[in-house]
């Protein structure tokens, strides 16, 4: 099961605030004397013709928010101006909210700007922290992350703990200052200290990761729980991931599941989507892929391009709903365009495949790429595939090894198992059996059957390793048992000849009979082989006339020629010689010496 973890946040206050004071301010809240929000307004109103800047700031308020009188933006914008000529910070900051949103005036990032550069003069923390904002996404101003940094410094050390967030963020990502995460972790435990609950998750992802402090997934997990509690719903996602791995916390799936819940429930998505793969996979609930789906679209529909790309998945696969190829390819498309690398690479298999879209190898490759440059390993791998086989592409071996190379770094066995193969047959780097035994290693650690196969045949035959028959079956044997049809054949090979343990035909047979099954034409090969001999097995020429078509078809030219023969001396099958002709031919054309003579013999 992928969960997806932790992920840095940036908080923003943008919110509108009044600054009036006294006999206003009473009957506003009513402390003192019977609320009267109509009298509240008059005394402001008062108060604004008399030249108080608060007072047309809080009039602004009123005339926003419909207190005391008919809602009516304009006037308020117009009172918040005015309010910002006469010197309120307050009223400036406002007006820039309403410039910002487009709300009771045409919206004006370059106005926004100005706005919350005056309340920031003015002493408001709230607008330089909103500016700060501004200058780090480059809104209404040329972008400039140092300015950033000196907003939020300012911010923070004005009180403002999401100043103190978003400063910490800086230390943390290295931008608009240098990278330093201990200081990232100083300006998020102030915040947590008091009682930001954002600080306290990012505090928590430092503790998490490492970062800036000493790794301690117990005191991850104390801050999480923190931020949950204090309603922050990412961290009850990220106290889910810690109670689903057993990090910090013991393993508690069905706890897990209640924090997820309780996040989606709070609108974080990414609680939507893991809560999704625990339905998905009936783990710590009851599998119901129906309740998955609607999940990740409540995801998907929030903008978490994870929630669209596994509900494109359920799509593709028909789980949990009827299959729709095209469908699948569309929320892949929107996963992809939302910044998701799965997305991205699963988009590309299809265009691949030509699956619910017309195949389109050029088009993959370019998905595969987008993929490897977001991070997504398999994508490099892929693309490397793409590469060695001139598909969507030119072929360039070198380019095939140097993205296997980048798929293998990050973790990706087959990127690891692919590199191998190329380091085995000298293809596109110098033949070094050594380095490929290594690679074939890794890939095998990392979960490759493929890679445990191959590197049991590296023992085997004594490649790049010493010679050690032992420790070859048990390489196959670990390969079989996880999916890999070749390594069941040779572990059969290994039990029908004795090497490396003792003979057992029948188990040879039953190897054999899986790897067949599993798509291995060898395998078949190889059981037609113990059938026409009756090793292991009762001699039965017509399951093995059946075995060599099977392996055949399969590009085994050896069975081509095993079957040619039954067909031409009807052992097994009704004697033919135009087939066994046409068998040995395609023997022939396939490399197979013996092929050609016994088809020149006919």
């Amino acid at each position: 099961m992928t969960i997806i973890g932790s992920t840095t946040l940036v908080a923003v206050l943008l919110s509108v605030s009044g600054e009036s004071s006294n006999l206003d301010k009473v009957h506003k809240s009513g402390s003192g004397v019977e609320e009267d929000t109509i009298q509240a307004v008059e005394l402001f109103r008062q108060a604004c013709e008399s030249g108080s800047a608060s007072g047309c700031s809080d009039l602004g308020v009123s005339y926003q928010a419909g207190n005391g009188v008919e809602v009516d933006l304009g006037k308020a914008a117009d009172l918040y101006r005015q309010a910002c000529e006469g010197g309120s910070a307050t009223g400036c900051f406002n007006l820039g909210w309403m410039y910002r949103k487009g709300i009771g005036v045409e919206a004006d990032p370059v106005r926004v700007s100005e706005l919350y550069r005056q309340a920031c003069e003015g002493g408001m923390v709230a607008g330089c922290l909103n500016l700060g904002l501004i200058y780090g996404n480059g809104s209404g101003v040329e972008s400039d992350p140092a300015r950033s940094v000196e907003l939020y410094r300012q911010a923070c050390e004005g009180g403002s703990v999401t100043g103190c967030v978003n400063l910490g963020w800086m230390y943390e990502s290295g931008s608009g200052v240098e990278l330093d995460s201990a200081r990232a972790a100083e300006l998020y435990r102030h915040a947590c200290e008091d009682g930001e609950a954002k600080g306290c998750v990012n505090l928590g992802l430092m503790y998490e990761n490492g970062s800036g402090v000493e790794a301690d997934p117990a005191r991850a997990a104390e801050l999480y729980r923190q931020a949950c509690e204090d309603g922050q719903a990412k961290g009850c996602a990220n106290l889910g991931v810690m109670y689903g791995d057993g990090r910090g916390v013991e393993v508690d799936l069905g706890k897990a599941a209640e924090l997820y819940r309780q996040a989606c429930e709070d609108e974080e998505a990414i609680g939507c989507v893991n809560l999704g793969l625990m339905y998905g996979k009936g783990i710590g609930v009851e599998s119901d892929p129906a309740r998955a789906i609607e999940l990740y679209h409540q995801a998907c529909e929030d903008g978490q391009a994870k929630g669209c790309a596994n509900l494109g998945r359920m799509y593709e696969n028909g789980d949990g709903v009827e299959a729709d190829p095209a469908r699948a390819v569309e929320l892949y498309r929107q996963a992809c365009e939302s910044g998701s690398a799965i997305g991205c690479f699963n988009l590309g298999l299809m265009y691949e495949d030509g699956r619910g879209v017309e195949a389109d190898p050029a088009r993959a490759a370019e998905l595969y790429r987008q993929a490897c440059e977001d991070g997504q390993a398999k994508g490099c791998a892929n693309l490397g595939v793409m590469y060695g086989d001139g598909r969507g592409v030119e072929v360039d071996l070198g380019k095939a090894v140097e993205l296997y190379r980048q798929a293998c770094e990050n973790g990706s066995a087959i990127g690891c198992f692919n590199l191998g193969m190329m380091y085995k047959n000298g293809n596109g780097v110098e033949a070094d059996p050594a380095r490929a035994v290594e690679l074939y290693r890794q890939a095998c650690e990392l979960g490759s059957a493929s890679g445990c196969s191959s590197l049991g045949v590296s023992y085997q035959l004594g490649n790049g390793v010493g010679v050690d028959l032992g420790k070859a079956v048990e390489l196959y044997r670990q390969a079989c048992e996880g999916g890999s049809a070749s390594g069941c054949s040779s572990l059969g090979v290994s039990y029908q000849l004795g090497n490396g343990v003792e003979v057992d035909l029948g188990r040879a047979v039953e190897l054999y009979r899986q790897a067949c099954e599993g798509g291995s034409a060898i395998g078949c090969f190889n059981l037609g082989l113990m059938y026409k001999n009756g090793r292991g097995v009762e001699a039965d020429p017509a399951r093995a006339a059946e075995l060599y078509r099977q392996a055949c078809e399969g590009g085994q030219t050896r069975a081509c020629v095993n079957l040619g023969w039954m067909y031409e001396n009807g052992d097994g099958v009704e004697a033919d010689s135009a087939r066994a002709a046409e068998l040995y031919r395609q023997a022939c054309e396939g490399g197979l010496t013996n092929g050609c003579v016994y088809l020149w013999r006919m």
